[in-house]
This record gives C-alpha cells, structure tokens and sequence, in this order.
C-alpha cells in the first residue's frame, strides 16, 4: 500500500478491522489499525487507501511511536487533468473540429481553456470542449503511472526503528445512513408489527470490507471551517465501542451486530431491531388551518406497555393493513427522533367517510383583544362513531380563554385549544366554540 518512491518507507496491508462511525449528516469516523515499518529518525511515507473524500484537519492517531511533522492530502484528481499538468510547458496536438491540427507548447490548461504557444510564438487560446482531442507524445509524460486513488503524505519522525502498529482515524464525507420502518396494522386497527431497517450509503470514495459499524443518531452540529471546504463534526471526533445501543453523549448509538462490506458508490440495507408487536390507537383529527380535511392518525407510546419502549431513530414508516391475509399499503409518515417514553403519531391521511367545513366571525372588544366565535359542520358517513378530536390554533404570547363550547375542551396550550367529541354514525352536527385572547 506504498507508492514507492525513492528514499521512502512503505506501509504494510491494513490489519485489524475497520470500524465505521456513520451520522445522518453524510459524514462519518473512519478508525482502522495500520502498520508502518520505519527507520530511525525522519522519513516521508505515503498511505493509499484512504477515503476520497476525507478531512485532513480531522486526522488523528493513537499508538505507533512517532510523531507526523507535516502531512498532505491528495485527492483523487481525473485521469486528463493528471496527464495536461505533467505536460505543461512540453509540445502537445490539438484536434479541432474546425481549425484542425493545431501544435505547440502548452502553457496553461483549465476546465474551460487551453493555452498554447505554436511555432512561430503567437499564443493559442482554444477552449475546451467534448470535441477538442488532446493528443500528448508518447514518453514520460504519457506513460508514468498515473494516481488513481487518493492518498495521504506524511512527513513523520521516529526515534526508534521497526515495526509500529497504530490506528488511524479521520472523517470524511459521502457516510451516510437512514432508517425507515414497515409496520402492519392488524384487521381490528389495534396493534402494529414494527420492524425497522437502516441503509448505509458510502460514497466516500473507497471501499469497506467486513468493517464493523456504528450508527449515531440526533441531530449531529456539523459546522465550515472558515476559509475551507472542510467540515468539523462536533461532539463525535472518538466513539468509544459498544455493542447494541445505548446513549452517548446527547445522542443515541447504535452498534450493529455484525461485519459488513460496503463498496464505494453502493447502499446496503440490514436490520436495525427484530420485529415487535405494538399498541396503537386510531384517532381522527381537524386542524382549524385544514378544516375540509379530517386526518386519520395511528398513536403509539414508545415505553415497553405498548413497545417498542428503545430509542427510535428519525425515519420513514410505512403502514400496510392486512387484507384477507395480504398486505394493503395504507400511506407514510416521517417520524423524528424519538425518546423512550415519547408519543408517536403517523399521520396516514384524511378519512374518505368524515367530512366537515369551517365558519368563523372575528369580533375586537378591545385594542388587545381578539373574540372568536367558530362553527363546524361535521358530518359522519360511517357505519360507527368516532371519537373526533378538533385542535383550534392561536397566536403565541397571547392570554386565552374559551368562553364557551358544546364539546369537551381538552387543553390549553403552545397555540392549540384542544377539544373532543363523539361523532355518531350516519349523521350529521354542528358544533359552536367561542373564545378570545389578549396580548
């Protein structure tokens, strides 16, 4: 793994296992044993196999005696632009499709254009394009191996000879993972099977073989580094090891189970908790910002009465409903981050039987006051009643109060008035709420 240059020392194959410390940020923590076999005293090596994207501020070692004095990153740079810097101030053809051949010196190549100097010391400015070809003389220009992976330079120094073992550990970009969950809602609409999958992406630029990995979910701070296309990953810079999850830090990790292969350019999808049962609770609700639309909800506490009672991470559910035996998808909805202890809600969509309207009139009593009085018409098409829960919204930083309402007023509180009602079967009610708020 050396590219061996004159008067330098090599790197052995890796050993040990690659561990890879994924974020929902697209970066991650790549930590995995070396070995370098050093002479006394300073020396350059190079270390190939390194990510495509890495961070060369967030480099770091433990272990292996020596100390790095300068470092430098190279990334992987296109194979035509390799071959034009090596041939600069050399003879080169150009072919045009409409000027033809044009020869001389080449001067300066950029994305958008070739600068030459021809024979008779007039300079060329050709821009570039898919039909321009560029044709360099064969010899050592041409025929040098080019660089085709990324590689890290290390200026390092060493008192003592022979073989040292260390790990290596930097971020890098294109790491990256997300979770998304199935769940199949039984024919009485009260329980759900929830099973949950994560899907690792690397588009890191180098591959990953039997690496273990680590998943760490919350809403990770990820910050430029000023003057620099680099990133800083707060609050994650070393995960200690662990095994299933558990908290860190302010977040939640998740270890898998197993080793996985994870080529550059690829996602790979694997389990993250086996399947459980849960209890759910369907409910219908109107929002006063939507009132022609009545969601229909699944609700579930994460605590271990109802399950799955662990911590979820941020993802998208899919429900299915049973149907004769076969599975009937029924609509989607992301869930955040969820704590133990915390209530779930997927909303699936608006319920096709359960049709209502909205009227309201606006009264000001006073400067700093504002009177509602609101109406619903509802109308219930089912065969059975619901239990329907209507949510009227205000201005926050305001003083509330309902003054009256023909149905059972639930709560007061971050912009919401809360309300319930039973709505019977095949029929239809109007409903009236008044209330007003200071500031």
């Amino acid at each position: 793994l050396l590219t061996a240059l004159a008067g330098l020392t090599g790197l052995t194959p890796l050993t040990g296992q690659t561990v890879l410390s994924l974020t929902t940020k697209n970066i991650g923590l790549v930590r995995e044993s070396r070995e370098l076999d050093l002479k006394s005293g300073e020396q350059s090596v190079v270390l190939k196999n390194v990510a495509g994207q890495l961070i060369p501020s967030s480099v770091f070692t433990d272990g292996g005696g020596f100390e790095i004095v300068e470092q430098t990153f190279e990334a992987r740079p296109r194979p035509e632009e390799q071959l034009l810097k090596r041939a600069l101030n050399k003879k080169i053809t150009l072919v045009h499709p409409e000027m033809g051949l044009i020869a001389g010196t080449l001067l300066s190549a950029t994305p958008a254009m070739i600068v030459l100097r021809d024979s008779n010391g007039d300079y060329q400015m050709i821009p570039r394009s898919k039909a321009l070809r560029v044709v360099i003389p064969a010899g050592e220009t041409a025929t040098r191996p080019l660089q085709m992976e990324p590689q890290l330079r290390w200026r390092l120094k060493t008192d003592r000879a022979g073989k040292k073992n260390f790990r290596l550990s930097y971020l890098t970009h294109g790491l990256n993972w997300s979770a998304d969950y199935v769940a199949l809602l039984s024919a009485r609409e009260d329980k759900l099977r929830l099973s949950s999958r994560v899907t690792l992406e690397n588009n890191s630029g180098r591959d990953y073989q039997q690496a273990r990995i680590k998943l760490l979910a919350g809403d990770v701070n990820i910050e430029k580094i000023r003057g620099g296309r680099g990133y800083e990953l707060r609050a994650m810079d070393r995960v200690l090891p662990a095994a299933g999850e558990k908290s860190f830090f302010d977040f939640h990790l998740y270890t898998i189970n197993r080793s996985t292969d994870l080529p550059d350019g690829q996602s790979v999808q694997m389990p993250l908790f086996p399947e459980q049962v849960v209890a759910v609770t369907k409910r219908y609700r109107l929002y006063a910002e939507r009132p022609d639309k009545v969601n229909v909800l699944l609700t579930f506490k994460n605590d271990k009465k109802s399950g799955p009672g662990r911590p979820l991470p941020a993802g998208k559910v899919r429900v299915f409903k049973e149907d004769e035996g076969e599975p009937v998808f029924i609509g989607e909805k992301s869930m955040d981050h969820t704590p133990r202890g915390a209530q779930v809600e997927l909303v699936l969509g608006s319920a096709f039987d359960i049709s209502a309207s909205r009227q309201q009139r606006v009264e000001r009593p006073a400067k700093n006051m504002e009177r509602q009085r609101v109406s619903y018409t509802l109308h219930n098409h089912k065969k059975e009643a619901v239990r329907l829960e209507i949510w009227e919204s205000f201005p926050n930083r305001t003083e509330v109060e309902v003054l009256k309402s023909d149905i059972e007023v639930t709560g007061i509180a971050n912009g919401r008035i809360r309300m319930v009602m039973l709505l019977p079967a095949n029929e239809k009610k109007e409903i009236h709420i008044d209330y007003q708020y200071k500031w």
